[in-house]
Parts: C-alpha cells; structure tokens; sequence
C-alpha cells in the first residue's frame, strides 16, 4: 500500500434554535420607520424579475422566525436570526413597489405603505430599512427586549469601509449594529487600497461590543510577484517579499514563507520557523498551511511530534477540498495512526481524493476494492481504480495488476 505523504513543498500560484412557546395571543407590529440605507448588492444578493430588470431590497428588523411576506416579491424572504431580507420589484420593473404586507407569527398581518414614510416607490437595487415596534410577547414571552439584542460599534478608518458579517454586507463604517442576536459571527472590513480585516467575534444577549482601528494599506508587492521571483529561483526577492506580506497577515504569504524556511530558499533553513509561519496561515483557514502543519507535526519538525494534531490539521485541510491532504487521512484512517482505525472512513477519504486525480489514493482505493475494505468487494471497481494510478505512473497500482494478472 501506498504510504503517507510526508512533507510536501509546494508554492501557491493562485490562489436558531425555535424557542418552544406557549400559544399566544395576538400581538400588533407597528412600523416606526423606514428608510434607504448606504448599502451596496452585489453577487447572490443582486436578484432580476422575468424581464431582467433588478430589484430592490428591504431589510426588514424582525427578530421572530417563521414570517411570511405578500407583495411584488422577488424569489424567497430570506432570515438572518435578527432580520429578513425580502426583494421587491423596483422601478426599472414599471410600476415598482409602494407597499408589501408582513405575516408573523402571532400577530395579524400588517400591511405597510411605504408612501406614508415619503418613498413613492422603491428604486431598483437600492436598499431599505424597515424598522418595527415588536411586542415583547412575539419574542416568547421575555421581559426584556433590550436584553435580547447584542450591539455591535464597528469604527474603523477609512470612512464608509465596507463591513460584512458572515460575506453579507451590513453597512459601512462608522457603524452601529443594535439589534444583532447572540451567536459567533466572521466579522470582514474592507476598503479600496487596503488590506481586509478579519475577525471572529462571539456576541451574548445584551452584551455591546466596539471593534475599532485602522485598516492597513495594501503592500506595495503581490504574493504572485514573489511567485515569479521563486519560479525563476529568485529566492531572496521572493522571501523578501513574502515575508512583507506575511508580517501584513496576508495568509498565502505566510504559508509560502513557511516554505521557504522549510526548504532553505532565500532564509536560513529552520523548520521552526517554518511551523510558526505555517500556523499563522493556517490558523487562517489557509488549506495548504494546514496541511504543511498536519506535516510539521507528522514529522516532529519544528514542533513535538503529535500525530493526533497531524490528523486534526490534515482534517481542516481535507475538508476545504486539497486532495493530497484527503489521501493522507485515509491512509491514518486504514491505519489507525492518530485517529482510530476505520476502513469505511479510510475508503470514504481516499475516494474524494481519487476522484480529484490523486494516483496514491486511486491505488490505495484499489486495494479496498479488491479485498472489500471499507466498500462492497468488487474486483472490477479496483481493477479500474488501478489502471487510472496506473497511467499517472503508480507504481503500486501497476504491481497489482500485473499480480493478478491484469493489463495495464
């Protein structure tokens, strides 16, 4: 079989719970405003009638689930544990939106014009606002409606950065978010000519929490610009280069100057540096740093070996899709190295990366094949799984067809 890759040395070229209530009585909503917003959509959030023509959005504060929404609407309401992002169709349509009718639960329809607050009729891609007075009863029957909310401040430099929680954009800074319901968020602030910041931010009923700074000014240089030095064994312009992008927290950057350090390319070798470079990347979510930390700790360089940190890091890695990453946790599945021994998982893991082109993992799959590890036996499965290695030049593979007496 196969073994486990060991260190791989490559450059990046691209790259709510519903709450159980008792019945209630019915409980009146009433508007207290509504308003365009500094908001731009763009990607999923951009929706189109049958005629092309974009429509408007109103972001309707509404922390109750289940509610429903009549009107010129665009495809489905969608909910976001404080909120509802309904689509209506806007001018460019014709004759557009002036009003819409909200269905929540316990409470009887309420219809809102939106002439009464001065807008005649809602603008294609623009965003509102549709703020309500929610009775205390409709959010199961708590005391305290202040307490339910979390308060977010978001005062980051430069003005009007655009912030987003979990990619969907909420405003731009300076910014207050007061009616956010607890949970774990990504917080993202970007802007035109700086780095983006990121960050993970848990939020708790009634808690108010103030994110503030400065965003940083992109680098001068690019990690594809010390890609091209690397590739034409440039290495000190390239470590240069990386290593300013990675003290920016530019993720790839620090991935690729773990490399470096890892392999003695424009630094001194050091598999030290290389782990702590490879964690900060990968801590960032970065698939190949996870899976050259799941190797630092494989392998005991630059860190105490751990083979279950090798399998936990080989595992984020697998997960985001790198196939080398999937082919090393079959092979600690079928083998029971830092995780216990399961042939299913082993199969279930070597498949995702055979099916990506991997010929380690289209030859190990094989084996589980032909002696029905993990999977139903099937010889023909296997002999299949071999030819494909077989032509990528795996050798394992072409020894078991030409044992069992197999063409290649």
């Amino acid at each position: 079989m196969t073994q486990i890759y060991t260190y791989l040395a490559r450059i990046l070229v691209v790259v709510a719970a519903f709450l159980a209530a008792a019945p209630l009585t019915a409980q009146n909503l009433k508007v207290t405003d509504l308003k365009p917003i500094d908001m731009v959509l763009h990607g999923k959030q951009i929706r189109t009638d049958v005629n092309g023509a974009e429509a408007a959005m109103v972001r309707v504060q509404l922390p109750v689930p289940g509610a429903r929404f009549d009107g010129n609407l665009i495809g489905e309401a969608e909910y976001y544990g404080s909120e509802y992002w309904v689509w209506l169709e806007g001018d460019a349509a014709g004759s557009g939106t002036s009003m819409f009718d909200i269905m929540c639960p316990g409470a009887p329809t309420l219809h809102v014009d939106f002439t009464e607050f001065g807008i005649r009729v809602l603008k294609s891609k623009g965003v509102y606002e549709l703020t309500l007075d929610v009775p205390r009863e409709l959010l199961y029957g708590r005391s305290n409606l202040e307490s339910i909310y979390a308060t977010l401040n978001v005062d980051y430099y430069p003005l009007k950065s655009q912030v987003s929680m979990d990619g969907k954009p909420v405003g731009v800074t300076p910014l207050t978010l007061n009616n956010l319901t607890a949970g774990t968020y990504n917080l993202e602030i970007s802007a035109d000519g700086y780095q983006t910041f990121h960050q993970q931010i848990s939020l708790t009923e009634g808690m108010s929490l103030r994110i503030s700074g400065e965003l940083t000014a992109k680098p001068k240089h690019t990690v594809d610009e010390a890609n091209e030095y690397y590739h034409i064994k440039q290495y000190d312009k390239a470590a240069a280069i990386y290593r300013e992008l990675a003290e920016g927290g530019n993720a790839r950057a620090q991935c690729n100057l773990g490399l470096c350090y890892a392999n003695g390319k424009g630094v001194a070798q050091s598999d030290t540096e290389a782990a702590e470079w490879f964690k900060k990347s990968a801590e960032q979510g970065n698939a190949y740093a996870q899976f050259n930390l799941g190797s630092c700790y494989w392998n005991g360089l630059g860190v105490a070996q751990d083979k279950k940190a090798a399998v936990e890091w080989y595992r984020r890695s697998a997960e985001q899709g790198d196939a080398v990453a999937q082919y090393n946790l079959g092979w600690c599945y079928a083998n029971g190295k830092g995780v216990a021994q399961s042939d299913t998982q082993a199969a279930e893991w070597y498949r995702k990366s055979a099916e990506q082109g991997d010929a380690n993992a289209q030859s190990n799959l094989g084996e589980c094949y032909w002696n029905g590890n993990g999977v139903t036996q099937d010889k023909a499965e296997a002999v299949r799984w071999w030819r494909l290695a077989a032509t990528q030049g795996n050798q394992a593979a072409k020894d078991n067809l030409s044992k069992f007496g197999y063409s290649e």
